[in-house]
């Protein structure tokens, strides 16, 4: 393992995180809009994610990595397709009465019934009309499919290694857990080399989804915004460490500096 590069991604990392930050509170302070929240959130937790990638690498867990890889570009290959189509709303229903379906599942239990709590059923009660009012006009959003968001975004490669490649490792094969097996019994060390392209790919991924909601919300962000996402980007083809430069002089000028031209909203 290189020790070098590994401590170089954790930096980047932080430096990601530092910048969501700062980007997470632009946009819950300055739009209440329904597609800014879902890319907001979108933003935060495939940050959540990415740092979980590391950590999960960092156990030697590489399988585990690429698992939550693919869940990263599924959350890329999703905001994409919820501004191409306009259907953000569409998606907060759909995703209201999955979450109800749920809960209902759960209260419906005979063996689990008595241990939800009276404050989630009494919220059943309440969403109730709503879920019977959305079910009854009809919920006609439908998960997109990841290879045809891929091909629209100019994006297979993505989709050919990253996506399905990673799909090998959420769904079973034949040799699934030998390398696990070996390690558990001892046969190799638990600080062998395993590769880091996992965790590079994953911080390329969510740059991109941090460019998808900058160039789709409703705020129009300042240049340095821009810059900053190239610039991580560059550093996962390169190891070019120029935003180290550029998130130091955002937080310095941070709060004063808006990252959003306030006077200029789309």
């Amino acid at each position: 393992m290189d020790l070098n590069e590994e401590n170089s991604l954790d930096k980047t990392i932080e430096a990601l995180n530092i910048f969501c930050g700062l980007l997470l509170i632009s946009f819950s302070q300055n739009s209440n809009q329904l597609s800014d929240t879902i890319t907001r959130n979108f933003i935060s937790r495939g940050m959540r994610c990415l740092q979980s990638i590391f950590v999960v690498w960092k156990m030697g867990n590489d399988q585990d990595a690429f698992i939550l890889h693919r869940s990263l570009i599924d959350r890329l290959f999703t905001l994409h397709y919820l501004h191409e189509t306009k259907s953000y709303s569409s998606f907060e229903d759909y995703s209201f009465c999955k979450v109800f379906e749920g809960r209902e599942k759960l209260i419906s239990n005979q063996y689990l019934h008595e241990r939800v709590s009276k404050e989630v059923k009494e919220l059943h009660k309440l969403e109730k009309p709503k879920y019977d009012a959305l079910k009854m006009s009809g919920i006609n959003w439908t998960r997109p499919k990841p290879k045809d968001v891929a091909k629209s975004m100019g994006l297979n490669i993505l989709y050919d290694f990253g996506y399905d490649y990673a799909s090998m490792h959420v769904h079973p094969i034949s040799d699934d857990g030998m390398k696990d097996f070996e390690r558990i019994i001892g046969k190799i060390s638990t600080d062998e080399t395993h590769d880091l392209t996992v965790v590079r790919n994953s911080i390329l991924v969510q740059s991109l989804l941090i460019q998808e909601g900058l160039k789709n919300s409703s705020l129009r962000w300042r240049a340095i915004c821009y810059k900053f996402v190239e610039q991580i980007r560059e550093y996962t083809g390169t190891g070019n460490l120029d935003y180290q430069m550029t998130i130091y002089t955002i937080a310095k000028a941070w709060p004063s500096f808006t990252l959003f031209e306030e006077t200029n909203l789309k």
